[in-house]
Parts: structure tokens; sequence; C-alpha cells
């Protein structure tokens, strides 16, 4: 039986528990040589069974235990013969493992040292030679840029300068722009500047960079005593392009190094190239120079814009100037965060110069154009009360709830009567004052938009108040209107209109002083007494006014008393002719000056007439001793004062006796 035997097959299953057939030898005597091998054990038991059965369970059982104990004698034999050479392998092996593990640490120490070596040796070689091979191409580039030296910094300067020049080419079309497309030219050259000085800044490194490492190389080969390297002396170069700086070019004989004609980047870049330390410092301001050409190219691009034409109106307003100097003072605070105003500060960059510049010359336009529209508005005034458009209720009243004197859109919205209504009391007004407030409310626009120039924006307001005041006084108390505007006489409704519009300015003069306090600085502060001074002035014209009001019934009762005779016609005819004078003057106040203003004028109308009347009593000697006379005196006096008390004005006007006249009490 073949000793390689697997249970799992059919056939070993079979020759081992079952009985051969008759003729065939035994698989459990035949060896796999084919040897027939006697068992000494009895096997008539499987003799006796049929061919096919299965065997004889302890016949087959002792076989298999006689099988069990030659196997087991020879293995044993065979581990006898055996056991020596065994251990003796065993104890190779692991004296085999433990070579193993110190050859394996060996190695790991030797490629540890290898790779120190290649850090240490070769890469550092290696290194070197680059090192080496770089520093020859930059010798030899320096060479060359130094051969070049005073064409150098002149060829970067007449390319700032071409750069700027092609930004700016705009010319008369930039006077056309709406102010939308104008603020967003201005934000595109703004940026295309800042990233012009950007790419400038990356060539002005790397020169600088290059300069230093041929100083640091001359100072390691020992040639530190070279004219280039140490000459120190400066000569400024007349000959370079410095046309975009409005800096004259700086001449003269040669300075010390420290002695730079000013901190201009235009001058200093203007100087001649003679040595490292000079190169350093013109090629350390290569940015600034070019940040300074750049400055003054939006410099003339924004006076183009401010360039008007003769005659032309500017239509830019404060908010609008705002907006463009808030871009531009975003484009110097990004610049100056790159360090392009060491040398010069922002405070005296040619920008900031300019914008200050400009904005004196629109609060001078600004000026201007109102100055002329309030004298054309005033020469034209016809003193006649003017229809109260929408637009001036619609300011007032905003105003009043703001506390600020603002423009408002104008509005579609028809006209309101001939009162302007302010906070309830009603002003009739000539169209002058209007358009005069309208004026007012732009120049606090101004303050607010303008703060700066607040103390500028002050005295030119407080000019127009003091023009408009003047102005009015000509017109009406010099009676300029006649010759003007062809009035016939300056009426007593012209004298009202005039000190009601004048009133009205004087409620609005408060709003303006308060926006331009709010705008002034603490040192600037004492400026605010030229508005007290306007508002005396204005205080002192009505004043002037009403002296003219109540002097015009003075002549006409003085007049009246003179032709005035005692009779029995009572009222006589010149009391008749002082009442229907007194009652014509109230219907041209009426409607115009308030109640209480009439009231209080016609007290001082009244206290004149019974001085005049007490001086005319006594001149014709008539007193209560003449019961007669005194009699009709009295009746003319009583009519006098039931005209004058139905008068809705002075209804409740305390009129004094005819006793109380004469005696003075």
């Amino acid at each position: 039986m073949d000793p390689l035997f697997h249970l799992s097959d059919a056939s070993t299953f079979t020759d081992i528990f079952t009985v051969p057939q008759k003729g065939l030898p035994d698989p459990l005597t035949v060896t796999r040589s084919g040897k027939a091998v006697v068992s000494c054990l009895p096997g008539d038991a499987d003799v006796r069974k049929n061919p096919g059965s299965f065997r004889d369970y302890m016949a087959l059982s002792s076989r298999l235990e006689s099988f069990h104990d030659v196997v087991d004698s020879r293995l044993a034999t065979r581990l006898v013969a055996k056991s020596a050479a065994f251990w003796q392998m065993v104890h190779s092996y692991g004296g085999l493992h433990e070579e193993l593990s110190d050859a394996m640490s060996d190695i790991r120490r030797v490629r540890s040292s290898l790779q120190a070596v290649s850090r240490l040796v070769c890469d550092r070689t290696r290194k070197i030679i680059q090192l080496y091979e770089q520093r020859e191409k930059k010798h030899k580039l320096l060479a060359k840029l130094f051969k070049k030296k005073h064409l150098y910094l002149s060829a970067i300067a007449e390319y700032l300068v071409y750069q700027s020049k092609t930004v700016c080419q705009l010319g008369e079309p930039v006077r056309r722009l709406k102010f939308a497309d104008w603020l967003k030219t201005v934000d595109d050259v703004t940026q295309e500047f800042f990233s012009f000085c950007k790419r400038v800044q990356a060539l002005q490194d790397v020169v600088c960079e290059c300069t230093e490492r041929v100083r640091n190389l001359s100072s390691a080969t020992g040639r530190m005593n070279s004219p280039f390297v140490n000459e120190d002396s400066l000569q400024v170069r007349a000959a370079v392009d410095l046309s975009s700086s409005d800096q004259d070019v700086v001449s003269g004989p040669s300075l010390a190094p420290d002695a730079f004609p000013s901190t201009d980047p235009a001058a200093l870049m203007a100087v001649e190239i003679r040595s490292l330390p000079q190169l350093l410092k013109s090629a350390s301001i290569l940015a600034e120079f070019a940040h300074h050409c750049a400055q003054t190219r939006l410099c003339r691009l924004l006076i183009a814009r401010s360039k008007l034409q003769e005659g032309a109106q500017d239509l830019t307003t404060p908010e609008q100037l705002t907006q463009m100097i808030s871009l531009v003072k975003t484009y110097q605070h990004d610049c100056s965060s790159q360090g392009w105003h060491k040398n010069q500060p922002i405070a005296v960059s040619p920008l900031s110069k300019c914008l200050q510049k400009l904005c004196l010359e629109y609060i001078e336009r600004f000026h201007t154009q109102r100055r002329a529209k309030m004298s054309s508005v005033l020469d034209a005034e016809l003193w006649k009360a003017s229809e109260v458009a929408a637009e001036y209720q619609c300011l007032v009243d905003e105003s009043i709830r703001t506390g600020r004197l603002v423009n408002v859109p104008a509005s579609r919205l028809p006209a309101v009567g001939e009162a302007l209504m302010v906070e309830g009391v009603p002003y009739v007004v000539v169209g002058s004052a209007l358009a005069f407030l309208k004026i007012l409310a732009d120049y606090c626009e101004c303050f607010a938009a303008l703060p700066a120039f607040a103390a500028d924006i002050l005295s030119r307001v407080v000019e127009l108040l003091k023009g408009f005041n003047s102005r009015s006084c000509q017109l009406i108390l010099g009676a300029g209107a006649l010759q003007l505007v062809g009035l016939k006489t300056i009426s007593v409704r012209n004298l009202a209109l005039a000190s009601r519009s004048l009133q009205l300015i004087v409620h609005f003069v408060p709003l303006v002083a308060g926006e331009a306090e709010a705008a002034l600085k603490e040192d600037q502060k004492h400026l605010m007494r030229h508005f007290k001074q306007a508002l005396s002035d204005y205080s002192d014209h009505i004043s002037e006014i009403t002296a003219k009001l109540i002097s015009v019934i003075d002549h006409h009762t003085i007049n009246c008393l003179s032709n005035w005779e005692v009779s029995t016609s009572v009222p006589s005819p010149s009391f008749q002719q002082i009442c229907r004078q007194m009652q014509k003057f109230h219907n041209g106040l009426a409607g115009i000056i308030p109640d209480e203003q009439i009231k209080s004028l016609f007290e001082t109308v009244h206290d004149h007439f019974k001085g005049n009347l007490k001086l005319h009593l006594a001149k014709i000697g008539i007193s209560p001793h003449d019961s007669l006379k005194y009699g009709f005196v009295s009746q003319d006096y009583a009519f006098y004062a039931q005209s004058l008390r139905a008068m809705s004005s002075c209804c409740d006007l305390y009129v004094e006796s005819l006793n109380d006249v004469i005696y003075g009490r």
C-alpha cells in the first residue's frame, strides 16, 4: 500500500475497510514496491467473509496497531540516529540569525554614513559649483550694466515719462465726460498708475540687489579702493528729461553725497551716477520717482477736467467733488502703504497740492456763479410778492425737520401760494429772497462736503450775505429799483416785502452758521463773529426800512395837520385824509407783515401823531379852556381813534384821550 495514502480517497477507503476480491492480493499485505508481507496476525476472520464486505473489526484493528508499532519503532530508530545532527542544526540557526541582525545593523550604519557624506560633501560641492556659476553670470551682467551706468537711469526716467504720458493722453474729451464716466476714468487711471509703480518697484528691487552684490564682491576681492566703489562725489545731470515733474531740473556743481539738492525724487534722479553708493541712493527711489511722475500726470488730468471754456458753468456739485477727492486720496494711501512717500510726505506731494488748488478754484467758481446769480435776480426783481414753488416749501420743511439747511430734489407739485410757511408762520417775500435761500443751502452742502476749506467757504458766504443786504438796501431805500426795473415809486408794499424778505434770510442764517461752526477747526472758531456782524447788519437794515415806513406816514400826517382848520365840519377834511392815509398804509402792510409787527409799527405811528398833534394845538392856541373849538377837536380825534381801531391789526390798540395827549399823561 502507498504510504502517501489519503483517507478521503474512495479507493483507499475500499482497500482498508473491505475484503479484497478473490485472486487479488490484499492491499494491507503488499508494499509500495509490490512485495508481499506476511502478517503475524491470524486472518481467518476475513477469509470467511465475502469479497467486498467489511473486514472483521478486531482483526483489522490488531493489524493496524501492529503497523503503528512498526512505524513507531522505525521513527524512534531514526530520531536516535539523527538527534545530534538535529540539535546541531537548531543551534546553528540561532547563531546565523544573530549574525544576520548584526550584518543588517552594519549595513544601516554604512548607508547613514554614505548619506551624510553625500549631504556634507557632494551636495555642498554641487551647491558651491552652482553658486559660482550664478556669481559668474551676475558678475558678467553687472559688468555690462556698469559699463552703461550713465545712460541706465536716464533710460529708466525716460521710460517712466513715456509710460505716464501714454496713460494721460485724454486731452479735451475729459471735459465732455459725464461725471460718472469721469469718475470711472480717474479710477482706471489710478489703478493703472499703481500697477505701473509696482512694476517699477520690482525693477528697483532687482537693481538694488545687484548693486549690493557687486559691492559685497568688491569687498571680498579687496577692490574697495576702486574709485567706482568709493567715489562719493555727485554731479547733477542736466541732460535727464524730467518733464514729468513740475519741478525744474536742478543743475550746479558737484555736491557731497549727503547734500542732495532737495528731497524731491525728481531732483534726486537728476544726480549723475559715479559710484556704487550713488547708484544705491538713486536706485532706491526709482519707485518713488515713478509715483512722483504718476502724481504729476494725474494732476494734469484733473486740471484738464477743471478748465472750463469761457462763460461755461461748472455743474459739479460739492458731493461729486468729494467723491473724486476720496478716490484720489485712496490712491495716495495705497501708494503710501507701499513706501513711496519716504522722501516726500503726502502733505507736500504734487497731488495733494493739486487737490488743494482744485478745491480752492472750485470754491471760487462756486462762489462766482452764485454771486452772479444773486446779483442778476436782485437787479431783475420787480419787488412784488412771488409765488412759492413747492420746491422752496419742501426745502424749508426739510430744514426745519432736520435742523440743517439742505436742498431737496425739484418737485413737480404746483405752487403753494404767495406765502412760504416757516414753522406755521407765513412769509410773503420776493422771488430773489427764495432764490437766495436756495443759494445758502448750496453753501451749507459745500460746508459739509469740504470741511477742510470751511474758512474759505465762510468768508464767501458772509460776503454773499452782506452783498444781498447791501444791494437790497440800494434798490429799495436807495431807490435804485426805479431806474433798473422802471418802478414809478417805492411803495409801502415794496418796503414791506423788502423787510419781510430780509427777515426770512435772518431766520435761516443760524442754520448756515451752524454748518460752518461744525466744519471749522477749533483755532478757526473766531471767524464765527462774521455771522454775528452780518445779522447785525440785517437787523439795522430792517430797522431802517421800519423807520422809512414810519417816516412816510409821519410825512402825510404832518402835511395834513399843517392844513387842518378847526371848524364845525366834523370830521374835518384833514383828519379824514389822515385816516385814509393810515388805512392805505395799513392795507399796504397787511398780508405781508405779521399783525403783531403791524400793531407795533402803528403804536409808534400813533406816538408820533400824538406829539405832532400836541405841538400843532399849542401852535394854534387851542386848549380845553376854549370849549367850542376844543369840542370840534375832540370830535376829530375821536374819529381818528375810531378809524385806527377799525383796522384789523389795531383793534386792541390803546388810544389815549385828547386830554392825555395835550397834558402828556
